[in-house]
């Protein structure tokens, strides 16, 4: 008995992390709200994001999460820092707050760096992650546009980055 075998053109092979559409367009998604100010601030876009995020990875991930020890144990330790804070900080519940904030960006960090595992993976990454801070750009010009002439009390115009919930070091 002979076994007919399918040409390699011919077969589907599941696309997984940056090679899937899906996984993409989440990682810009979420990158436009980690990354823009406003967004971030409304809740139900920072978890949609976030749970959009997740979803794809699962779908994508071919089921299998890459753990890079150097890496997680940097975040890790950072977070453990972060944790021991509480001890010097002038209110604990702050730490707290920003402790439960800190898990979530370190899951999500640890889900990025798993996603990562060619060259090709992280040239993507990155221009997705350029791509949404240009989009999060125009954003922010077009929000702002009608401040940046205006003189303020206390001198010149307002600066890039004045505007809202912005801070200008957040969009250098």
């Amino acid at each position: 008995m002979t076994y007919l075998k399918t040409p390699k053109h011919l077969v589907h092979q599941k696309k997984i992390g940056f090679s899937n559409p899906l996984f993409l367009f989440a990682s810009f998604l979420f990158c436009v709200a980690a990354l823009n100010n406003d967004f971030a601030q409304i809740s139900i876009v920072w978890w949609g994001t976030i749970f959009a995020y997740a979803g794809a990875w699962l779908l994508t991930s071919d089921g299998k999460l890459r753990i890079d020890p150097q890496y997680t144990a940097w975040l890790l330790a950072f977070l453990a820092f972060g944790a021991l804070s509480i001890v010097w900080a002038s209110s604990a519940s702050i730490v707290v707050n920003a402790l439960k904030s800190l898990v979530i960006k370190v899951f999500l960090m640890i889900l990025i760096r798993s996603s990562i595992r060619t060259m090709k993976d992280l040239n993507k990454f990155l221009l997705i992650f350029a791509g949404s801070a240009v989009f999060n750009s125009f954003y922010l010009l077009i929000v702002s546009f009608d401040e940046l002439g205006t003189p303020t009390p206390n001198g010149p115009a307002a600066r890039l980055g004045d505007y809202g919930t912005w801070n200008a070091n957040i969009v250098g």
